[in-house]
């Protein structure tokens, strides 16, 4: 199964090379559309063999990508941004899975994990869900001016295989964001604004407006149009819940950082009340909520009981079958909530779970020095004996283990 890799760039030198490095191998044709770069972009692309042509930017990404789209002659085109990539194991699987589906005319296209990176180091920011991968047709085509989706424009619904366990496409654009041009330059905070002086009951242009206000750290602003989004949800939402989820985390979010500023702790928290509520009648089984809730309540109330009861519901909707919604901070974050929970149980005399919800944490990150302090004043408190609490962290530590004791010493533990 042949496809086209497609992109549309503006002075992306520092990208495009990994950007087109992924495909080579994979696709059978690379086109690059570039919209007014002037760097070394188009030298770059054309270097590696892709086929670059130029279009006038207009303030609608979909006109670019539908021209993108116009230019591919393959049957399934992977239509990723300048700063996303796929993993060289991913990019190998790709052509399985749309085997998979080629056949099934009612698939579109394929969706698959979006891993946004915090920094250079690869720390994730959130997972999300995208479509990335689709069918090369007539009636599949972007709409909306920015943050575009693809839609079937024959009356009937988009439908993509959820692969978003088996393929992520990784996207470094939230590395720096507060400084990047495109941020300082507003470009999309005036495309967005734009569109809903058009549209100004469009609960998704809302959301996105709330999230550039969140990127500048105007929390105020945010508020006031995340508050706005709700009213506007249709009847039917099946195929928004993403978007949906993502402006209740902004809400929670946006007061969680309300907080921080002095704003009256009780208020919020009662509106961050509130908002699980809702967002769990909306969607029951996205553990973000009361994750993002938790950690508030732990971090910035130090309300370690309601701490624990939320940080452990969102792991029960995380662990239940019922799962069908990606939980993008949660899913990202699952360390820390366990870390949360070992610290909450042991700030509430819980020894046993600070114990149990520690372990977790240090089997897998063993060099956690502040989880591996909540676990050693655990079996302090506990009165267990030194060589008891020797032997239950050998297992993890093994022969290190003698690196653990001076930090034992400090808790009390007397050891020859």
């Amino acid at each position: 199964m042949k496809i086209s890799q497609a992109m549309i760039v503006k002075n992306e030198e520092k990208n495009i090379e990994k950007a087109l490095a992924w495909g080579k191998g994979i696709v059978s044709e690379q086109i690059v559309v570039d919209t007014g770069s002037t760097d070394r972009t188009v030298e770059i692309a054309k270097s590696m063999g892709a086929k670059v042509y130029h279009f006038p930017w207009q303030d609608d990404f979909s006109l670019a990508k539908n021209f993108a789209i116009s230019k591919c002659k393959y049957p399934w085109i992977a239509m990723l941004d300048a700063d996303e990539y796929f993993l060289e194991e991913d990019a190998k699987k790709l052509k399985y899975f749309i085997n998979l589906v080629d056949k099934d005319s009612d698939i579109h296209g394929l969706a698959t994990a979006l891993v946004d990176l915090k920094n250079e180091d690869g720390e994730i920011r959130s997972i999300n869900r995208t479509i990335r991968i689709f069918r090369n047709r007539k009636d599949i085509l972007y709409r909306r001016a920015i943050h575009e989706q693809l839609e079937l424009f024959n009356g009937k619904d988009f439908t993509a295989a959820d692969c978003s366990n088996e393929l992520s496409v990784y996207h470094t654009g939230y590395i720096d964001l507060c400084d990047s041009q495109k941020t300082k330059s507003n470009r999309n905070l005036n495309i967005i604004e734009n569109q809903l002086s058009q549209n100004p009951h469009d609960f998704e242009m809302r959301i996105y407006l709330a999230n550039e206000y969140a990127v500048r750290k105007l929390w105020i602003r945010a508020l006031e149009e995340i508050r706005l989004f709700y009213k506007d949800i249709p009847e039917k939402y099946n195929t928004r819940i993403d978007i949906i989820s993502k402006g209740i985390c902004t809400h929670l979010i946006a007061l969680s950082e309300m907080e921080k500023a002095g704003e009256d702790s009780e208020a919020i928290l009662r509106e961050m009340e509130e908002v699980v509520e809702k967002g769990k009648k909306i969607i029951p089984d996205n553990a973000d909520f009361s994750y993002l809730y938790g950690r508030a309540l732990y971090s910035q109330y130090h309300k370690y009981d309601k701490a624990i009861s939320a940080l452990l519901d969102a792991l029960d909707i995380a662990n239940s079958d019922s799962e069908t919604t990606l939980s993008a901070y949660f899913g990202s974050d699952i360390f820390s909530c366990y870390k949360m929970l070992a610290d909450s149980c042991f700030q509430v005399g819980d020894t046993e779970g600070a114990v149990r919800y520690g372990t977790a944490v240090l089997q897998y990150h063993p060099n956690n020095l502040d989880t591996l302090l909540v676990l050693l004043c655990a079996f302090y408190k506990k009165e267990a004996e030194w060589e008891d609490v020797k032997k239950f962290l050998n297992k993890i530590y093994g022969d290190e283990i003698t690196s653990i004791e001076e930090l034992a010493r400090r808790v009390g533990y007397r050891i020859p």
